[in-house]
């Protein structure tokens, strides 16, 4: 027991706290330890996420949990391009299946897990030959993907193709011309960086002054102390919106909290790569920021399935549905195999079996017509037998709930959600067939982002009206069978308590109920010149702190 406590500590270190809350005194918390490795693969921490599988796999698991550790180790192996690694991590995951009873859904990951493996490694090669048929996008999230990763070389042939492409436009070449100019820098060519650095600024004449690009440039080059550090965050000029009056301000003294701890959480936002954030306490803000590259609106992330949530239980209560209502009510191809026997409450949960379909060339995020694509889907397991995280099975839910409501949902959720609570500035996004988007991106602010923890944490009352039942709020904060750290898209915590709705790079919104503090924060893009990660364990337990006085 003793080594076993060591072996814990020795890790913790190592991961930079990834396993604070892990290491408990008397076993491992694989299911939070599993939760948390997809976590860190969602947010492109994959470093982080296959050290902490890794871990969960020293444990005693049970086969299904052993099968899921290896699919997640795999996936952050594919990512950081260690392809002979992934490969035999593949082959484990393959020889384990045969422990699972229900194994269709890991035959399902092994599949894409090797399709993903094979398309990303072939990549490889074609990224140093650009050609006519080359895809712009797919250039620059390659570019930055290569340099977050550490392979300056590759990230340099990219940004090297990309920024002397006159017709490409100033800002995207300033984009290319910055990371050519990290990849340099952190390749050891100072030389040649310095005058890659001369060639932004001298194209950089052609942005606006306040352009988000020059305060990224500006914060990377005191980074490398390449200018005056006097300063740590430039200010902005970013006047947020009153929109109907409902945020109020207090000082942290008023609102009895710790300033010191309260500063710490701010500074740890701001190097973090935070373009804004808030805290509230009480129902009013005691602390906010925003840097030079905020902007509005503000696209949520994987939050909005939270949302997604509050707006299926607004047609609870309207009659529309139940939870326990079969998809086929609403779609009735879903009514044969196993997808005749998927609900609602499936879709809310992630048990529908539908398959985790991420990644750079698949998957609903890559698709015009969203709606159209889920409901071709087939479940790779048995519903109700599996948890797993998938964009697919919250947007299935756009047409199930657009049916049930009767008319657009984007209409739907203007009228019975956003403005009840004031977001006048929120709309769900809808894709290039006018569909909404149910699992990523709705457009907002950060303080419209705000109101919907408050809503959350105020049970469903709103300015003394209940907009949706508490029981439905309750129900959405009740752990699910097949993870106790997820409920109705709602992801929850115990150290401290905590409940929250997540998206990519931290754009969240964070609730401590015990201590009535509702946090916001947003980011629009990874940054080169962040140095700390947003880990949410470590920065709600400086809030708990500045709460309790110590």
């Amino acid at each position: 027991m003793i080594a076993f406590r060591l072996h814990c500590f020795v890790f913790v270190v190592i991961c930079s706290h990834v396993l604070l809350g892990y290491a408990a005194e008397r076993e491992f918390d694989v299911s939070s330890a599993l939760g948390d490795a997809l976590e860190l693969n969602r947010s492109g921490e994959w470093r982080q996420a296959a050290e902490l599988a890794l871990a969960i796999l020293e444990q005693d698991l049970r086969p299904e949990d052993r099968c899921e550790a290896f699919a997640t180790l795999a996936y952050s192996q594919v990512r950081l391009r260690e392809y002979e690694k992934a490969k035999d991590t593949i082959q484990q995951l393959k020889e384990a299946k045969s422990a699972v009873e229900q194994s269709d859904w890991v035959k399902a990951r092994i599949e894409q897990l090797t399709e993903d493996l094979n398309s990303s490694s072939s990549r490889v090669q074609e990224k140093t030959e650009w050609g006519k048929n080359s895809e712009l996008p797919h250039q620059l999230w390659s570019m930055r993907e290569a340099n977050h990763a550490g392979r300056y070389r590759e990230a340099e042939q990219i940004a090297a193709k990309i920024a002397p492409q006159t017709d490409l436009g100033v800002e995207v070449r300033c984009d290319a011309l910055m990371h050519l100019f990290y990849s340099r820098y952190k390749g050891n060519r100072r030389k040649i960086a310095e005058q890659t650095r001369q060639q932004f600024w001298k194209l950089a004449k052609g942005l606006p002054e306040l352009h988000s690009l020059r305060a990224e440039m500006r914060a990377l080059e005191r980074t490398f102390g390449l200018a005056d550090r006097e300063s740590q965050f430039e200010k902005t000029t970013f006047t947020p919106s009153q929109g109907d009056g409902f945020w109020k301000k207090c000082s942290p003294e008023e609102a009895r909290l710790d300033r010191k701890w309260l500063d710490r959480h701010d500074t740890l936002c701001r190097e973090s790569g935070a373009d804004a954030y808030l805290v509230a306490r009480h129902g009013r803000i005691v602390s906010e920021w925003y840097s030079p590259q905020y902007s509005e609106p503000v696209a949520t992330m994987s939050s909005v399935k939270s949302m997604t949530a509050l707006l299926t239980g607004l047609l609870v209560s309207d009659g529309k549905l139940s939870p326990t209502d079969p998809v086929s009510k609403f779609l009735p191809e879903w009514s044969n195999g196993n997808r005749a026997t998927v609900t609602i409450e499936h879709l809310l949960t992630m048990t529908a079996g539908l398959p985790d379909t991420r990644r750079q060339d698949g998957g609903v995020g890559f698709v015009a017509d969203k709606n159209a694509y889920v409901r071709k889907l087939e479940p790779a397991c048995q519903p109700g037998t599996r948890w797993a995280y998938s964009n697919e099975t919250s947007q299935l839910l756009s047409p199930v709930l657009e049916a049930a409501a009767g008319q657009p949902l984007q209409d739907y959720a203007k009228s019975r959600l956003f403005l009840p609570l004031g977001m006048l500035d929120t709309t769900l996004r809808l894709d290039s067939a006018g569909h909404a988007v149910t699992y990523a991106d709705a457009q907002t602010t950060l303080r419209d982002f705000a109101r919907i923890g408050q809503f959350v944490l105020q049970r469903g009352r709103w300015k003394g009206n209940q907009i949706i039942p508490e029981s439905w709020i309750e129900i959405c904060l009740t752990p699910c069978k097949l993870n106790d750290g997820y409920g109705y898209s709602w992801w929850l915590a115990k150290a401290p308590k905590s409940w929250s709705m997540r998206g990519y790079l931290n754009t969240s919104v964070y609730i401590l109920p015990d201590q009535d503090i509702v946090v916001a924060r947003v980011q629009r893009k990874p940054y080169l010149h962040v140095t700390h990660t947003y880990k949410p364990k470590e920065a709600l337990h400086l809030l708990v702190l500045a709460a309790s006085g110590e």
